[in-house]
């Protein structure tokens, strides 16, 4: 356990504190002695608080980086546009598209665009359409 959980503040020295929760939880799946198993999934819930912003969850559901790339496709950018805008491959720009289309369960692109103008209104802003 001690050595799993130096591996891990290592990870998260390095800017990776989801990949150290990880470890330990799957560690903790893997230890035979159940003092050893609660102590490294202690461990692994303490390192998941660390985890960016960038991947925690809002009260909408969406990670901050799907309601960055939600707002640019609500500003009508292309998949090539937003990867630019964001330092990002098309490629990922694709795949949170499509996170945001199974979270938003909207079917099409235009499904998508009305979920996310719901979704991601702001406070006192009037909804149109």
């Amino acid at each position: 356990a001690a050595e799993v959980r130096s591996a891990a503040e290592r990870l998260v020295g390095t800017g990776r504190p989801w990949e150290a929760a990880a470890l330990c939880l799957a560690a903790a799946a893997r230890a035979a002695e159940p003092a050893t198993a609660r102590e490294l999934l202690g461990a692994g819930r303490t390192l998941r608080g660390r985890i960016s912003p960038d991947r925690a969850i809002g009260r909408d559901g969406l990670s901050r980086r799907e309601r960055e790339v939600g707002r640019l496709v609500l500003d009508g950018l292309t998949q090539r546009e937003i990867g630019a805008r964001l330092y990002i491959s098309p490629k990922t720009v694709e795949q949170h598209v499509a996170r945001l289309r199974q979270k938003l369960v909207a079917g099409n692109r235009a499904e998508l665009v009305a979920a996310l103008r719901a979704r991601l209104a702001q406070p006192g802003q009037r909804r149109t359409g």
